[in-house]
């Protein structure tokens, strides 16, 4: 029997081993499940953070090229101008796409309030109107005052879209949580248990 006490004695000590390594893994895979949860977040929120960025700055850029468009009797800056605007209308709507990926539908419905703004067939054909009717005068002094109207009317939608957007994007951050802390609401389970991310 003492010859057998050092093999007894070693798969003792084995199995505590390996329970004591299989307890550790467990706890190291929850503790990087929490930190890729924290990562996912936070990459999440610099992501809609970038995108609605892009798309308020593309808006209110698009504003300044139809302005341009109108007040521009040069072809060539007028030319440029829709292409300008073409390009930032695009952008918009893309972004309004990744948004809607990123499962912000709130953020990605309001982008898409600011493309249907910037894109409205309304503002493109007054303005439109205005440009092919202005042959070197200034617009606010011809004789189209419904054209202008609409456009400011469009002008003023333009930025009640991005101030919503705005407001959905803030208050989508703040549902998403601080960076780098946790938000407990999501949960998750790892074998019945309940860990944070």
């Amino acid at each position: 029997m003492a010859q057998w006490l050092p093999l007894f004695s070693s798969l003792v000590i084995a199995s505590v081993t390996l329970l004591g390594i299989r307890i550790a893994n467990r706890t190291n895979r929850a503790a990087i499940s929490a930190a890729d949860g924290r990562e996912h977040l936070k990459w999440q929120r610099e992501q809609i953070l970038k995108l609605c960025g892009e798309s308020v700055e593309c808006a209110y850029n698009g504003q300044i090229a139809y302005g341009r468009m109108i007040y521009n009797p040069e072809d060539s800056e007028r030319l440029a101008g829709a292409l300008s605007i073409l390009e930032r209308g695009g952008s918009i709507e893309a972004n309004a796409g990744m948004l809607q990926m990123l499962n912000a539908p709130s953020v990605s419905a309001a982008c898409r309030e600011l493309a249907d703004a910037f894109n409205d067939d309304d503002l493109i054909a007054a303005v439109r109107e205005i440009v092919e009717a202005d042959e070197g005068e200034d617009p606010l002094q011809s004789q189209m005052p419904g054209a202008l109207t609409k456009v400011e009317n469009a002008f003023e939608a333009i930025e009640k879209a991005r101030d919503n957007l705005i407001e959905a994007a803030a208050a989508e951050l703040a549902s998403l949580g601080q960076p780098g802390v946790l938000n407990s609401t999501p949960g998750r389970f790892l074998r019945g248990r309940r860990i944070a991310g």
